[in-house]
């Protein structure tokens, strides 16, 4: 299955970067059809179209990957095997010290994608949940209490929530999402599965767990917590 994306990759001259965003959003298409499965709740078709030129349509049993006006389509069972590949690729070409599995697609799909060939190492540490910090665009950062997440926990579902990088599963809602979070970490605890809040390099900024941390600091205050920490080379592209 990877040769004919890797073919589609060469015939209409995908570079690096566009290709790990191709890959990753595949992931998440497994990804979001393996949580729908999970909650037995069904979208027979829906379409992820991340990136200018690559779009992903999942009709029934197929799932069409259209690269331009070219068009592979692929079974479920295709998919699986796909992924598998996918993630292998990833530890051989970009090993980063850490199980490319544990990373939500979403998020790289999204965000980690581009910064993916210049990731120098991983490490599990620790911080305070009141030394978190969240990005704002066109502002300064803020504390972890600013976020809407953590303000819809202590307000409940009249608090409305703000996503503007559509970064829930496609047939949750932001709150759906929210409220999936704090069942989790009630029955389960954090880390779960060895999946961390991640920050990059020695910074306190949130980069995926927002809503880990937010349910963290509403169930236990100020406790100190483990997260990854991912190095990356060169400018983040804050601004």
């Amino acid at each position: 299955m990877f040769e004919k994306i890797c073919w589609i990759k060469e015939k209409n001259k995908i570079n690096e970067i566009d290709f790990i965003h191709v890959i990753s959003i595949i992931l998440r298409c497994y990804s979001e059809i393996e949580y729908m499965q999970n909650k037995n709740k069904y979208l027979n078709n829906f379409t992820l179209n991340q990136m200018k030129n690559f779009k992903i349509e999942k009709c029934y049993e197929r799932i069409n990957f259209t690269f331009n006006s070219e068009t592979l389509v692929l079974s479920n069972v295709e998919l699986n095997i796909l992924v598998e590949e996918i993630y292998s690729f990833l530890e051989k070409n970009y090993p980063i010290g850490y199980n490319y599995k544990l990373i939500d697609p979403i998020y790289m799909s999204l965000f980690l994608y581009e910064f993916i060939p210049r990731i120098t190492n991983t490490k599990v540490d620790e911080i305070e949940v009141n030394d978190f910090m969240l990005l704002r665009k066109n502002s300064n950062p803020v504390p972890l209490e600013c976020s809407e997440s953590y303000k819809a926990l202590q307000k409940g579902s009249e608090c409305v929530i703000y996503t503007p990088f559509n970064s829930n599963h496609l047939i949750d809602s932001d709150y759906d999402r929210l409220m999936e979070t704090l069942s989790s970490i009630k029955k389960n605890g954090y880390p779960y599965l060895g999946k961390y809040i991640i920050l990059y390099n020695d910074e306190p900024y949130i980069r995926d767990g927002q809503h880990r941390a937010s349910v963290i600091k509403y169930l236990y205050g100020n406790i100190k917590i483990p997260v990854l920490r991912i190095y990356i080379d060169g400018d983040l592209n804050d601004d």
